[in-house]
């Protein structure tokens, strides 16, 4: 194939050789035309357009130096050169490159390439315009570059107006302060020391282009934030019954405010003289009612605030001077003019110079004035064993009293006012000539103690109910004939003593009291017990001597902590046998009852040291009392016993044994066991002898030893 294509171009090349010659027959040479190519190689255009670089706000046009072939531009400072793409013309038919985006952070070299294959080439230089920008972006008084400071102070900066303005606290010496200033990149200033901002500053900013801006300072005083009060005087002028100032204690750290007026002073009516930090306000103002504290408040001129307390108080070396002279016959020792108080006698002060306690017991007092109640801080007030008659309504005024004690005085009444006493916690007014105690002593909620005993009280309020913790009730020796039901209420109490009043009965809610440790009813009138005594499981000591009690309910055997039961001086016929469930018994008292007979459970009270059975009907003895080998002390005198049990001898431990008038004829031997007795009397019986092992006791252990005439050892 390729041997055809040959021969058919050998043919036309033949045919248009002979088609050249002329008629004459001649042959001419072939006309041959030449195509010049260009040789242009020149950049005729360089530019950075908007559309191909995001990092130009408008196109940049480049110088082209054709001599030099170099080709410059200017960008605005800040453009990124690492990836700019310029728009690149040159001449007809000439190729350049390289092509797309270049570094321009080096110079590039560009290579023109004209259409005759000649080249050329160019260099570019790509330059950053200096910056323009000479801004003060913060302006900031540090405090650890300014002693007058307590904390950085940042400027307000208007880029539109270039001025700055800044407060700092009032009071700070702004006449040499140095601020710490961040400008424009590349922009400077001249700031080498602090400058007096008492007048307004200008600061002068240099772009690295060579421009300048010119920032005016002002910095000025904050609002003052002053809110003390200075000084709290009480001008004699503005106030009557002050014959000179009174200048009050302030306490700023604390915000208080106290001071100490004479009693010729009102104390509801002062009108107070007071100065406060500049610029500042207080309220209240004018005259005020200083019975209570008053809270003041200042207000800065900044709109802080703060408040203080003011407490005035009476002198109390007055009032102590008012008691010593309202009881001309009184004993006490005081040196009137000695102004510390603290080391007068019976007073107790505490570090602020306040009484808290006062102890005047005994020092012939007949008056308590009125005055007592200005003892503000007072927590404790003893005054037993003076001949005060009555106590003065000031007394409620003593808020903060803890203990009161007037025992042993005169007093015939109590006012209402002690009602207000709500901190009072022990109250005694024990032998004193009450006849009736006010209502408003349900208000002592607080009261553990009260002893109102020995006084000729015929009733009490039934607000007693009230005081829920009440540990310790003294009643006794009064005349009660009554005992309100609502004080079962009284669940925290442990000692009730009601002994020596005109009691019928118990109160059944009785029961309730179920901490109750100690009962004492002896010497009233009491019939019958109630069975809900039985609940009283916390109860060992249980007094009911004295009385007219015929029966003792079988419940009373549920007191297993009972440790002392004195029953004597009643009219008892019989124990019941659940006596011997209370097996922590150690004190049994049944003499001068009408008991013929005993249980034999007693032989369960293992406990018991003191067992007095005298003064009864009894004809004998169970053995089961052998048992009780812890008993020290047995009495039987005055009983029809016609013979003791044996095992008495067990009892080894016995100290005394009283057995005499009875209808003894003989005495056990066994008895000579106990050789730990002092006294054995057996006097006033039938015994013509006694077993020789008994009259030993004598002889060998000092055992004292009562018979009768006649009687000999066998």
């Amino acid at each position: 194939m390729k041997t055809t294509v040959k021969l058919i171009c050998l043919i036309g090349v033949l045919i248009l050789a002979s088609c050249s010659k002329d008629d004459d027959g001649n042959v001419t040479s072939p006309v041959t035309e030449t195509i010049v190519k260009s040789g242009e190689k020149q950049i005729t255009g360089f530019v950075f357009n908007t559309t191909h670089n995001n990092e130009l706000s408008e196109a940049i046009i480049a110088n082209i130096d054709e001599t030099n072939k170099t080709i410059e531009a200017t960008v605005p400072f800040g453009t990124t050169i690492t990836a700019l793409t310029p728009s690149v013309t040159a001449s007809d038919k000439a190729t350049v490159t390289p092509t797309g985006a270049q570094d321009f952070s080096t110079p590039i070299t560009y290579t023109i390439t004209a259409e005759d294959g000649t080249k050329a080439t160019y260099e570019t230089e790509l330059n950053i315009a200096p910056n323009t920008e000479k801004e003060v972006l913060s302006f900031v008084f540090k405090a650890e570059d300014n002693e007058a400071l307590d904390e950085d102070i940042a400027a307000s900066i208007d880029q539109t107006t270039n001025t700055i303005s800044a407060s700092v606290p009032f009071g700070t010496d702004i006449s040499s302060l140095l601020p710490t200033i961040e400008l424009s990149p590349e922009a400077s200033m001249d700031l080498n020391t602090a400058k007096d901002f008492s007048t307004v500053q200008e600061f002068i900013v240099t772009a690295q282009d060579g421009s300048t801006v010119i920032y005016k300072v002002t910095v000025t005083l904050g609002p003052s934030n002053g809110k003390q009060i200075l000084s709290f005087v009480f001008a004699a002028n503005d106030n009557s019954g002050l014959t000179e100032d009174i200048t009050a204690t302030i306490d700023e750290s604390a915000k208080t405010i106290t001071a100490t007026v004479p009693l010729t002073a009102d104390i509801n009516s002062l009108t107070p003289s007071i100065q406060v930090s500049e610029n500042a306000d207080i309220t209240p103002s004018g005259t005020q009612n200083f019975k209570n504290p008053v809270n003041y408040t200042v207000t800065a001129a900044d709109n802080t605030s703060s408040i203080y307390e003011v407490t005035i108080s009476y002198s109390e070396r007055d009032v102590l001077i008012a008691i010593f002279n309202a009881n001309p016959n009184n004993t006490l020792d005081w040196i009137l003019n000695d102004p510390n108080i603290g080391t007068w006698t019976g007073v107790t002060t505490n570090e602020a110079g306040v009484i808290t306690r006062l102890s005047l017991g005994q020092k012939g007092l007949d008056v308590l004035p009125p005055e007592i109640g200005l003892l503000s801080q007072l927590e404790s007030l003893t005054l037993h064993n003076n001949s005060l008659s009555e106590v003065p309504i000031q007394i409620g005024q003593l808020i903060k009293l803890k203990d009161l004690r007037l025992d042993y005085n005169s007093i015939t009444s109590i006012p209402s006012q002690i009602g207000e006493l709500i901190n009072l916690e022990t109250f005694d007014l024990r032998e004193n000539s009450l006849s009736e105690v006010p209502i408003q002593i349900g208000q002592l909620t607080k009261l553990n103690t009260l002893r109102l005993n020995s006084n000729a009280l015929t009733s009490i309020p039934e607000q007693i109910g009230q005081l829920i913790n009440l540990e310790t009730l003294w009643l006794n020796h009064n005349s009660l004939t009554e005992v309100p039901t609502r004080i079962g209420q009284l669940t925290n109490l442990e000692s009730l003593w009601l002994q020596y009043n005109s009691l019928s009965e118990i109160p059944i809610q009785i029961g309730q009291l179920i901490k109750l440790k100690t009962l004492g009813l002896n010497n009233n009138s009491i019939t019958s017990i109630p069975s809900q005594i039985g609940r009283l499981s916390n109860l060992e000591d249980l007094v009911l001597s004295r009385n007219s009690l015929t029966s003792i309910p079988s419940q009373i055997g549920q007191l297993t902590n009972l440790r002392s039961l004195l029953l004597y001086s009643n009219s008892l016929t019989e124990i019941p046998e659940e006596l011997g469930q209370m097996t922590n018994l150690e004190s049994l008292i049944l003499s001068s009852n009408s008991l013929s007979s005993f249980p034999l459970q007693i032989g369960q009270l293992t406990n018991l040291r003191s067992l007095w059975l005298y003064d009864n009907a009894l004809t004998e003895i169970p053995e089961e009392l052998g048992q009780l080998t812890n008993l020290v002390s047995l009495r039987l005198e005055k009983n029809n016993l016609t013979a003791i049990p044996r095992k008495l001898g067990d009892l080894v431990n016995l100290g005394n044994l009283t057995l005499q008038n009875n209808q003894l004829t003989e005495i056990p031997s066994e008895i000579g066991n106990l050789t730990n007795l002092t006294l054995l009397s057996l006097q006033e019986n039938y015994l013509t002898s006694i077993p020789q092992s008994v009259c030993d006791l004598l002889t060998n252990y000092g055992t004292e030893i009562i018979i009768d005439d006649g009687v000999t050892c066998k």
